[in-house]
């Protein structure tokens, strides 16, 4: 239809502007409303991982039992290099192997392997938990330990192993966000180079697979729109991403954001704001060029991954520092 003439005078020029703004306003709304509902899951995955780092006495250095699997070199950075090396090498295998037992539609293995790699991490941390509530001298033995685990992590067996159309909604929020925070944990563990390494190298594949024609992920949202304009559906357990009206947030970013806040908290209160503060930002930018893109998917790790890694060594150089300095002072900021 053809534009309306614009109306004469300073009020009617206020007026179009009004009511261009309210229109546009009017279209955004629901889409800036559901990337902000994201903040919850995230933030929730991300104070789970503080109570880990505390109650653990997690260091950057590694923390047991993970930095003693980890490789050894002749240096940090050589041992890191390695270790994130075959970190890489193992999510590339695990993504393709995932895309080709879904373009098969083999739902029982589907299952067996989400199982496995989301339901593994739980139970190796509820063991690290037990041995620490044993060193604190808390009498606990394994029936008792199994009884609570069961109790804390209903929704991962369940979660995982159930499809969406008959798995309720909120045990698989519950379920991903557990899992998530001990997926995250197991990376968070690690050494500092081992982690960093890890977290470019995941970001380099992560634009890989979600952009290029040949990325995995591609592919599979491409199948997916293929069997729904041929009316049909192959949908995959709810327990593996955050899904709101126009937005949908993948277990695996949840858990390197929960890592890099994790990172943070072993530096300090300043640290940790930091990188939760810069975490949202990121995740906004990132909902803003979903938006504004055309493309089915975009990677939710880049923006978010490169936000938090500036900030974290920014502030690992120079405000930790510097609060220290003020609080050696007597200043109280």
């Amino acid at each position: 239809p053809p534009l309306p003439a614009p109306r004469a005078g300073v009020a009617g020029a206020w007026a179009d502007v009004r009511e261009a703004w309210g229109a546009s306003a009017e279209r955004a709304w629901p889409e800036a409303s559901s990337a902000a509902s994201m903040f919850a899951p995230v933030t929730s995955v991300c104070v789970l991982m503080l109570a880990l780092v505390l109650f653990l006495d997690m260091t950057r250095a590694g923390s047991w039992p993970i930095q003693a699997l980890l490789l050894a070199g002749p240096s940090p950075a050589i041992a890191g290099l390695a270790n994130a090396t075959c970190i890489i090498a193992v999510v590339i295998v695990f993504t393709y192997l995932f895309t080709a037992l879904y373009a098969c539609r083999l739902r029982p293995m589907l299952a067996l392997l989400l199982g496995w790699t989301m339901g593994s991490p739980p139970a190796l941390l509820s063991w690290v938990l037990a041995v620490r509530l044993r060193s604190l001298g808390v009498p606990l033995d394994w029936p008792t330990l199994l009884l609570v685990a069961w109790q804390l992590l209903p929704g991962l067996p369940l979660g995982l192993l159930v499809w969406k159309d008959e798995e309720p909604p909120l045990l698989a929020q519950y379920s991903l966000l557990v899992s998530s925070a001990a997926c995250a944990w197991l990376f968070a563990a690690m050494d500092e180079w081992t982690l960093w390494l890890t977290l470019l190298f995941l970001v380099l594949w992560d634009l890989f697979a979600v952009l290029s024609p040949a990325g995995p992920i591609n592919y599979i949202l491409r199948l997916a729109q293929e069997w729904v304009y041929m009316g049909d559906r192959f949908d995959l357990p709810s327990g593996l991403s955050y899904t709101r009206e126009n937005f949908t947030l993948g277990s695996g970013d949840l858990v390197f954001y929960a890592c890099a806040f994790a990172r943070g908290c072993m530096v300090g209160p300043a640290t940790a704001l930091g990188c939760l503060v810069a975490i949202l930002v990121g995740f906004s930018l990132t909902a803003v060029a979903a938006m504004a893109s055309d493309r089915p998917a975009v990677p939710a790790l880049p923006i978010v991954v490169l936000l938090a890694t500036a900030v974290y060594f920014a502030s690992l150089l120079a405000a930790e520092d510097m609060l220290r300095d003020f609080a050696r002072a007597g200043v109280m900021l």
